[in-house]
């Protein structure tokens, strides 16, 4: 999987789960909107969302998180 390009107007939605106890405030959905960062920001999210990638899964399979 590879990071689509981020435009100024793109907004990357990222939602939390997993660990070893469910914390509710720490589980909620985190919106960023590109925007609102400067350039070294972008990087740094470009670079986050490059090393998480490989570890994520597709929706809507038996694996994929909140399947239960």
């Amino acid at each position: 999987m590879q990071v689509p390009e981020l435009t100024d107007d793109a907004v990357v939605e990222l939602a939390r789960e997993g660990g070893v106890a469910f914390i509710p405030k720490l589980s909620g959905q985190r919106t960023i909107s590109l925007s609102s960062l400067n350039e070294a920001q972008r990087q740094r999210l470009v670079r986050i969302l490059e090393q998480a990638f490989p570890r994520g899964q597709p929706p809507g399979q038996a694996s994929s998180p909140g399947s239960g």
